[in-house]
């Protein structure tokens, strides 16, 4: 997991990202189950680690995607399901973790394996 987050850092975002990442960004968003587009991004929920440049990129290109994804999902904002996006080494994942109104996510580019080599 990254060493160093800035900004507003939640725990349940944080624990979502593997070890071995460097880049990432954890969000904390509105959650709204039953709408096309569930996820509402709090700017001043934000925090990031790394060189997130690329990663900020790939999020913002995928985000219609991911908003038809969750709403596919369409988890209880009461449950502690984990909901997982993936488009090639884009990963988004987030859950209510019973919070009754908020999303807690996390997304990153993947890291090749290096012992595909």
């Amino acid at each position: 997991m990254p060493k160093e987050w800035n900004g507003f850092t939640s725990k349940v975002a944080v624990a979502m990202v593997p070890d071995e990442v460097q880049d990432a960004v954890t969000f904390r968003c509105i959650y709204e189950a039953c709408s096309k587009r569930p996820l509402q991004f709090l700017g001043d929920r934000q925090a990031e680690a790394g060189d997130t440049c690329k990663l900020r990129k790939r999020l913002q290109k995928d985000l219609p995607h991911i908003q038809k994804a969750c709403a596919t999902a369409a988890l209880s904002p009461s449950s502690d399901a984990l909901f997982e996006y993936r488009n090639k080494d884009l990963v988004f994942k987030g859950t209510p973790n019973g919070s009754y109104g908020y999303m807690y996510c996390a997304t990153w580019l993947e890291v090749p394996d290096a012992s595909t080599d």
